[in-house]
């Protein structure tokens, strides 16, 4: 699917999380504030692309409002209240876990392989203009050894699929 929402050269978290979500969408995930205000570094990018994943799935599933003026912390007591649940932030974020997880299953059993998730050939060709890499170019060498540091964040293998113990963990069993 092309980009949507954002220009990659500008922001090497979003690049890193379109490619590896479900669909690439800058609805799927927003991580370029965090870059643009200089609150992210390289060594934090795999789990906060995670992290920004599945609090997108959070969201999504309680179909709450990607604008919403406060954070997952605030949505498990609101959840409680309403349904008479008992539930953490834990389980949210183990829920938009699931769901990643889930969409990575069948993604992979309907084609999707590790070679999918990348950016169009201009990026790697072109010097990234604002974020992370300013200036620098983004190299496939680096961007694949980003890829490698979010799968293993991920709990899947080194071909961007759930490993049995990521499912068991999460309580899934695999797709066939």
């Amino acid at each position: 699917m092309e980009l949507s929402g954002v220009n990659v050269k500008g922001s090497l978290s979003m690049g890193l999380g379109l490619a590896t979500s479900d669909f690439a969408s800058h609805t799927r995930i927003w991580t370029a504030t965090d870059e643009m205000y200089g609150n992210l570094s390289i060594e934090d990018l795999p789990a906060h692309v995670k992290h920004g994943q599945d609090n997108v799935n959070i969201r999504n599933s309680l179909i709450v409002c990607d604008f919403m003026p406060f954070g997952v912390s605030r949505l498990a007591p609101i959840l409680n209240a309403a349904t008479g649940m008992n539930v953490t932030d834990e389980d949210l974020y183990q829920i938009g876990d699931r769901i990643a997880n889930l969409a990575r299953m069948f993604n992979s059993v309907n084609g999707r392989s590790a070679k999918d998730d990348t950016l169009p050939e201009r990026f790697f060709s072109e010097p990234m203009t604002a974020g992370l890499l300013e200036g620098k170019p983004l190299t496939r060498e680096f961007f694949a050894d980003l890829l490698q540091k979010y799968y293993k964040e991920r709990g899947w293998d080194e071909d961007g699929v759930p490993t049995d113990e990521k499912l068991r963990q999460l309580d899934l069993g695999r797709l066939r």
